[in-house]
């Protein structure tokens, strides 16, 4: 959490694949131990946005779903059509 900090944020052409990827190998560390695998599906596309920001939200995703799921789980990441929710 940023509390009382001028945080500046980059806005670049990034691949959102990369970033899972980036994003996978270090949520390995509580992965692993629970068996659990991510399945990452559809095609990532390039967006603006500040890549290790994006990196540490989709960490966090894969923490609350790790921490949320059973052992020997698969979890999910959709890539959808840019601007579409």
């Amino acid at each position: 959490r940023y509390r009382d900090e001028e945080v500046l944020l980059r806005r670049e052409r990034m691949d959102l694949g990369d970033a899972a990827k980036r994003a996978l190998e270090r949520a390995r560390a509580f992965l692993h131990p629970k068996r659990q695998r991510v399945s990452l599906e559809g095609t990532p596309s390039r967006v603006l946005g500040d890549e290790d920001v994006v990196e540490h939200v989709l960490v966090n995703l894969l923490s609350n779903a790790s921490k949320y799921s059973q052992p020997d789980t698969v979890i999910t990441v959709r890539f959808g059509e840019p601007g579409v929710i």
